[in-house]
C-alpha cells in the first residue's frame, strides 16, 4: 500500500492526472457547446470549460519553465535558505536557554515565601520566550514544507485548478502561488527583521555557571568585619565586587548578583584603605560553598571566609592589622580592651590600627618597638586615623588599645558595586523587560508582519494565475 501511495504521489502522475482532467473538462465544454438544448445558463459553461481546461494544459505543459523561472529568480535574488535555518537555529537555542534557566529558577522558589513578586517579575519574559518559540517553530515548519516541496505544491495547484467546473481552482492558484512567493520570499526574513528593528545583543542566562550565595567575612579571631568591601578575581580578572552590612554580611543573592558555581576564584577584602587577601584561597565551590536554608529565597549558599591580616576588628571601621611576617597573640582583657604580643621575624613588621574618626582608641606599648607613626586617612567616604608600630626582626612588642564610643551606626562606605551576572552580560531587574519587548517585537511581531506580507503577495498572484472570478451561473434556464 505504502508503494501504491508513493506511485499516486509521483511528480509525473500527478501530471499526468492533471492533463486528463483538463482533456476531460474540454471534451465536457465542447459537448455542451454542441448540444441542441435550449438551455442558456447550462451552454454558457461549454467556453468557460473549454478555456479553463486550455489553460490548465498550458501549465502542464509550461511546469519546467515555471520551475526554471522560480530557481533564476531564487539565485539572482540571492535568497539563501541557509541563512534562515542559521538564523532560526540561533534564536532557537537562546530561548531555549533562556525558557529551561527561567523554569529552574521559577520552580527553585515556587514554594518560598515572597514567590509572587519573582513570579510577577519573571511571568512576563516567560510568556515573551513562549510567544516567540512559537513563531520560530511555525516558521521553520513553513519553511521546511515550502523548502522540501515546492514543485510538488505547485504541481498539486495545477492539478487543482485542472478540476472541471472551477470547483477547486482559487484553491489550485493559491497553491501555486504561495509555493512559489514562499520559496524565493521566505529566506529574506531575518533581512526583514534586522531592518526593521534595532536589537542589542542580550546574552542567555547561564544555566550552570551561578550560584547565588552569602558571603560571610571575618577577621582572625573569628569576628565580622561591618561594611567590607569584597573583590572577586577569576585569574587576573574582575568578576565581582560586592559591599557587606555591619555584621559582616556580603549578599551575592537572587536576581542579579551570584557567584561563580563552578569555577575556583580568589577573593580580596578592602578595608579602612588596606587589602588583604581573604582565606580560603582559591575558592572552590564544590569544595568551600555550604548549602543552606538560612538566606532563601535569595541565597542558597553561605561562604566563610577569614581575613588573615585583619587581626581584630571589634567594631565596624576599627580593625588592627599586621604584616605578614608579625606572629600575634591578641587577649581580651575587657570588653572594650585588648592586648596584642607581636614578634616580628627575620626583618622588620609592624602592627597598625585603624578607626573611623566617630571612634576613640586609646594605645599603650610596652617591649622593643622599632618606631612609631600616626596620620590620618580617607577610605570610600570614611575618615580616620591610623596608628603604626614597627617592629624590629625577632622582637617581641606588647601593645594594648582600649576602644571608646565606637558603637555608633555608621553609613555604608561608597563603592560601586559589580555583580557577577552583570559580567556575564546579564542582569534580570535591568533587561528582563527590555528582552520581553525584544523578544516580542523582534521574534514575534516582525516575523508575524512578513509572513502576513507574503501571505497577501500570494493571494495578489492567486488572482493573477487564477484569473478574475467569471460568474457563470449554475443553472440549466
Amino acid at each position: 500500500m505504502l508503494g501504491a501511495c508513493e506511485t499516486m504521489l509521483d511528480n509525473s502522475e500527478l501530471l499526468v492526472l492533471a492533463l486528463a482532467l483538463a482533456f476531460l473538462g474540454y471534451n465536457i465544454g465542447a459537448m455542451l457547446l454542441m448540444m441542441p438544448i435550449p438551455f442558456s445558463g447550462l451552454k454558457k459553461w461549454g467556453p468557460t470549460l473549454m478555456k479553463d481546461s486550455i489553460y490548465a494544459m498550458v501549465l502542464v505543459a509550461s511546469l519546467g519553465i515555471i520551475l526554471g523561472a522560480v530557481s533564476y529568480l531564487q539565485k539572482t535574488l540571492n535568497s539563501d535558505w541557509s541563512s534562515l535555518s542559521v538564523w532560526i537555529a540561533e534564536r532557537t537555542a537562546f530561548l531555549l536557554g533562556w525558557k529551561a534557566s527561567l523554569t529552574a529558577i521559577s520552580a527553585a522558589i515556587s514554594k518560598l515565601a515572597g514567590s509572587v513578586i519573582f513570579h510577577s517579575i519573571l511571568e512576563p519574559l516567560v510568556k515573551a520566550v513562549n510567544y516567540a518559540l512559537t513563531t520560530l517553530y511555525s516558521i521553520m515548519s513553513i519553511g521546511i514544507i515550502v523548502k522540501s516541496y515546492y514543485a510538488k505544491l505547485i504541481i498539486l495547484g495545477i492539478l487543482l485548478m485542472s478540476v472541471p467546473f472551477r470547483l477547486t481552482r482559487t484553491v489550485g492558484s493559491y497553491f501555486i502561488a504561495f509555493a512559489i512567493v514562499f520559496f524565493i520570499g521566505l529566506p529574506f526574513l531575518p533581512t526583514f527583521v534586522e531592518q526593521f528593528s534595532h536589537v542589542e545583543y542580550i546574552q542567555a542566562p547561564p544555566q550552570d555557571g551561578v550560584e547565588y550565595g552569602v558571603i560571610r567575612v571575618y577577621d582572625a579571631l573569628g569576628n565580622a568585619i561591618g561594611y567590607p568591601v569584597v573583590f572577586g578575581y577569576v585569574g587576573e580578572r574582575l568578576v565581582f565586587v560586592y559591599r557587606g552590612d555591619s555584621n559582616g554580611i556580603v549578599v551575592a543573592g537572587f536576581p542579579d548578583r551570584g557567584l561563580p558555581s563552578n569555577t575556583s576564584y580568589t577573593l580580596k577584602l578592602e578595608y579602612l584603605g588596606r587589602e588583604s587577601i581573604l582565606q580560603p584561597t582559591p575558592i572552590i565551590p564544590s569544595l568551600h560553598y555550604k548549602f543552606t536554608q538560612e538566606y532563601l529565597p535569595i541565597a542558597s549558599i553561605i561562604l566563610d571566609v577569614k581575613a588573615p591580616l585583619v587581626l581584630y576588628s571589634p567594631f565596624p571601621y576599627v580593625a588592627i592589622f599586621r604584616s605578614e611576617n608579625i606572629e600575634a597573640g591578641i587577649t581580651l582583657n575587657e570588653r572594650d580592651s585588648i592586648v596584642v604580643v607581636a614578634k616580628a621575624h627575620n626583618y622588620q613588621g609592624y602592627i597598625e590600627l585603624r578607626y573611623s574618626s566617630n571612634c576613640t582608641v586609646y594605645s599603650h606599648y610596652s617591649g622593643s618597638l622599632a618606631s612609631y607613626v600616626n596620620g590620618t586617612f580617607s577610605w570610600r567616604g570614611v575618615e580616620g586615623y591610623y596608628e603604626r608600630f614597627y617592629i624590629n626582626g625577632n622582637e617581641t612588642a606588647k601593645l594594648t588599645f582600649t576602644f571608646q564610643g565606637c558603637k555608633g551606626e555608621l553609613t555604608q562606605p561608597l563603592v560601586k558595586e559589580v555583580s557577577y551576572m552583570r559580567t556575564l552580560g546579564f542582569s534580570l531587574t535591568s533587561d528582563f523587560t527590555r528582552l520581553a519587548a525584544s523578544v516580542i517585537m523582534s521574534w514575534v511581531v516582525l516575523p508575524a508582519v512578513y509572513m502576513v506580507i507574503l501571505g497577501a503577495v500570494s493571494s495578489g498572484l492567486a488572482y493573477v494565475i487564477g484569473g478574475a472570478r467569471e460568474k457563470v451561473p449554475f443553472r440549466a434556464w
